[in-house]
């Protein structure tokens, strides 16, 4: 089951044109889907079943956002980008990420994933990012990407042409998936990955 739901996630990131790197609980890297093969080259690649940057610093603050990433007692959650630098380009932008679909098995090989930004490639749609990293319905991925800049549900609901009740129910699942308790968290957590994406 482990090796479905692995294969199945990298297929769901590559389909949204997404970069992704699995981690397992030793914070190794285990499987990359093609697009993160392609960003993976030169200054920043897998070595030692490790992500590394030829910045070093870059490459400890990566270490040190997995390490508090897979340690802590959290259901799903985006953490802050940690930027590792590229010659001649801007940076690349590392999320690591704890998926609650995925990571729920203790046992599981994947207990974390870290999603590549490429800040210089604006192709995949912001929703499409929100759906896969966190596994919102598309719908969801509407609501979540209104809140996250910052518009009250009312306004959202409203612009979206749903019922208020409607509103409230995905914003409870949003919440469910995203790891977050109040719309200002959820703000905190989405805002850096919606604005990587644009």
């Amino acid at each position: 089951m482990g090796c479905a739901t692995t294969k199945g996630a990298l297929e769901a990131f590559e389909v949204s044109g997404t970069a992704v790197v699995l981690i397992n609980r030793a914070g190794e890297a285990f499987k990359i889907n093609p697009s993160a093969e392609r960003l993976l080259m030169g200054d920043i690649r897998i070595a030692n079943r490790r992500l590394v940057a030829k910045d070093k610093d870059a490459t400890c603050a990566l270490e040190r956002a997995l390490h508090d990433l897979l340690w802590r007692r959290i259901e799903g959650g985006l953490s802050p980008p940690v930027p590792l630098p590229r010659t001649g380009q801007r940076p690349l932008f590392a999320y690591p990420a704890k998926l609650a679909s995925m990571t729920a098995n203790a046992l599981a090989d994947c207990q974390g994933v870290i999603i590549l930004i490429d800040p210089d490639d604006a192709s995949r749609p912001p929703q499409a990012a929100l759906q896969v990293a966190f596994g919102l319905s598309e719908a969801e991925a509407r609501l979540a990407a209104r809140l996250a800049s910052g518009e009250l549900l009312e306004m959202a609901t409203e612009q979206l042409g749903i019922a208020k009740e409607t509103g409230r129910s995905q914003l409870k699942s949003i919440f469910a998936k995203t790891g977050v308790h109040r719309q200002a968290e959820l703000v905190a957590v989405l805002a850096p990955l919606l604005a990587r994406t644009k």
